[in-house]
């Protein structure tokens, strides 16, 4: 994401080796040079990508290490209009000459339209499900943020997305309209959902059953349904609008052709204004170099965190890379 905020190429392509492969997600290109990876970003980094882990596993061997998992990145085109593409990736990070970049990346959108999309859908008869599932698979699109939590939760939802404040359906505004559940597929309901003249009112479950996913989504009433899901933004470096870590390379450093990443946490209000506590998660072996980046970490333009499209205080991980320039660290002092 550091790399990404800078909307560089260079400084994206800078974090793979001369040798690595890209097999990029919206491109059928392989990229096997770093020329052909630079220039998959030049076109990339116009829609200002913007990437959230939602799911990982790291394995690590000698001198190299996977991180495979699910991301999901955030566009805006020139208009201001934004999307998301949700996508399984596999990074493989080798150990070279001191420094760990990546060797191997491989990201692809997601194969499966999320359950939780036919919400919006009427249901159909049980023999229409049949035909269904004979047709060929429908294109990969994008999903939506709804779409989105409702994978993130783990939750089965064929009807209706579940919100997180769900009761079981013993409310009057279930009670108002019994046949709803008349209407959902015969093979999503379980077998009380489909008698409910015969359940018993006082009847009580034994304690080792749980009712089936299925079952909790013919519950859902039209209330329910159209609670909207939690939405968040996390903090980010407004970096084109920042002064460049070189800025606050100390002299002394320089001199000492000193070198290195510091990796920060910083924390912002809602209005963008840092904390004075900063973590050095990381640090890069200098006192001086991480002074430094705590520095520039003051100076940066951030974006503030997002909760349902209001602002709110948050943090944010960055690293800041100090390297002197070859003409300055040559230089005699």
């Amino acid at each position: 994401n550091f790399g990404l905020s800078s909307l560089d190429a260079t400084q994206v392509t800078q974090r793979y080796w001369p040798d690595a492969v890209l097999l990029p997600t919206v491109s059928n290109t392989p990229r096997t040079n770093p020329a052909a990876i630079d220039d998959y970003f030049q076109h990339f980094l116009a829609k200002r990508p913007r990437g959230h882990i939602d799911s990982r596993t790291v394995q690590s061997g000698c001198n190299l290490a996977v991180d495979m998992g699910t991301y999901t990145f955030s566009l805006m085109d020139d208009k201001g209009t934004t999307s998301e593409v949700a996508a399984r990736y596999t990074f493989v990070y080798q150990y070279r000459a001191g420094a760990w970049k990546i060797l191997h990346h491989h990201s692809s959108a997601m194969p499966e339209r999320a359950m939780s999309a036919a919400a919006d859908e009427k249901p159909e008869p049980a023999d229409a499900h049949a035909a269904a599932r004979a047709a060929p698979p429908e294109p990969v699109r994008p999903l939506s943020r709804k779409e989105r939590w409702a994978m993130r939760k783990d939750v089965i939802k064929p009807q209706a997305p579940m919100p997180t404040n769900h009761k079981p359906a013993s409310t009057p505004a279930t009670e108002a309209k019994p046949a709803k559940a008349a209407q959902v597929p015969a093979k999503t309901r379980s077998p009380a959902a489909a008698e409910p003249a015969k359940a018993a009112p006082d009847a009580k479950a034994p304690a080792s059953d749980k009712p089936p996913a299925a079952a909790l989504a013919t519950e859902k009433t039209p209330t329910d349904a159209k609670m909207p899901a939690e939405v968040r933004t996390a903090m980010f470096a407004n970096l084109t609008a920042s002064p460049a870590p070189a800025k606050f390379y100390p002299p002394e450093a320089m001199r000492r052709k000193e070198r290195g990443n510091v990796n920060l946490k910083v924390c912002a209000d809602s209005e963008g204004a840092v904390s004075e506590f900063m973590e050095v998660v990381k640090s890069s072996g200098s006192k001086l170099l991480d002074d430094a980046a705590m520095s520039w970490a003051r100076q940066v333009t951030w974006v503030p965190a997002t909760f349902n499209r209001q602002r709110v205080e948050g943090c944010a991980k960055v690293d800041v890379w100090f390297e002197p320039p070859p003409d300055l660290a040559n230089a005699r002092t």
